[in-house]
Parts: structure tokens; C-alpha cells; sequence
């Protein structure tokens, strides 16, 4: 019954991918790991929230530690998918703006540069220049830019 329901819901999920497409997203993961994260968050915050609410000893202090499982396994049999839709709608509207700025920067340059695209071109010719570097260049071109977010955080939070 509950392997059942688990690959019902997984199903779900993956009609998120086809809703993706119908909103043209390149890349229609983002938006699922964006709602797993969301509802694994949410469901430390519930956790929090009752482990505040309910009295220390005996079975809760047993139980406490699994409650973001808990309330993560109810999420994801629950909303999930609606996370996952909201967040696909999220993403598109980030893209439109992105996208819409990209052109008015663009319209702006030609208007006093006459020249065409060129920020759009900018922007292609480094995703070209990335693309043709070898793998293990790009690897720590990834690890780089993930060092300096942490770092970033780091200095930011503490």
C-alpha cells in the first residue's frame, strides 16, 4: 500500500518535468530540488515549533530527533508536486524578467551605441567559451565558484 502511494507520488513529481516544458524552463529540476529543500525546511520549522511546544522526557525525546523525517515523509505524500508547480512558475517568472532585462539593456545600448545584442552577445560568447573547455577545467571552475559562495556565507553570517 505505501510503495503504492510512494510511486504514485514520484509519478506526480515527474509530471512536473512535462509542466516545465509547457512553461519552456531549460532545465526542469531546478525547480523540484528547490521544493524538496523548501519542504524539508519547512518541516524543521514545524519540527522546531512542537519540539518547543511539547514537554522534555519520556517518548517525545525518543522521537524528536526524526520529526523533520517525519514531517518531510508527510510533505512529500501530500504537496510536493504543488510545491514543485509553484516553484516551476517561480522560476519561470525569474527567466521572463531575466530575460526581459536582457532586452531593455540591449535596446538601451543600441540606442546610443547602435551597435546590436551587445550584451546577448557577450553572454554568448562566454557560454561558448566555457563550453569548450575541457571537463576537468570546468570541474574546478564549479568547485571555485562554490568555494567562494561558502566563503561569502561565511564572512556574511559570522
Amino acid at each position: 500500500m505505501i510503495d503504492k502511494i510512494f510511486w504514485y507520488r514520484v509519478h506526480k513529481i515527474k509530471e512536473v518535468k512535462y509542466y516545465a516544458r509547457n512553461k519552456n524552463l531549460p532545465v526542469w529540476y531546478m525547480p523540484v530540488i528547490d521544493s524538496i529543500m523548501l519542504c524539508f525546511l519547512g518541516s524543521i520549522y514545524i519540527s522546531d515549533y512542537i519540539a518547543e511546544a511539547m514537554p522534555s522526557g519520556g517518548f517525545f525525546e525518543v522521537v524528536s530527533p526524526y520529526l523533520p523525517f517525519i514531517f518531510f515523509a508527510l510533505a512529500f505524500m501530500t504537496v510536493m508536486d504543488i510545491v514543485a508547480k509553484g516553484m516551476v512558475n517561480i522560476h519561470y517568472f525569474l527567466i521572463k524578467l531575466v530575460h526581459g532585462g536582457i532586452q531593455k539593456l540591449d535596446y538601451y545600448l543600441w540606442k546610443k551605441t547602435k551597435r546590436d545584442n551587445v550584451v546577448s552577445n557577450k553572454i554568448w560568447a562566454f557560454q561558448m567559451k566555457y563550453s569548450n573547455l575541457s571537463k576537468p577545467t570546468k570541474r574546478r571552475i564549479r568547485i571555485l565558484v562554490v568555494l567562494l559562495i561558502i566563503l561569502y556565507m561565511l564572512i556574511r553570517f559570522f
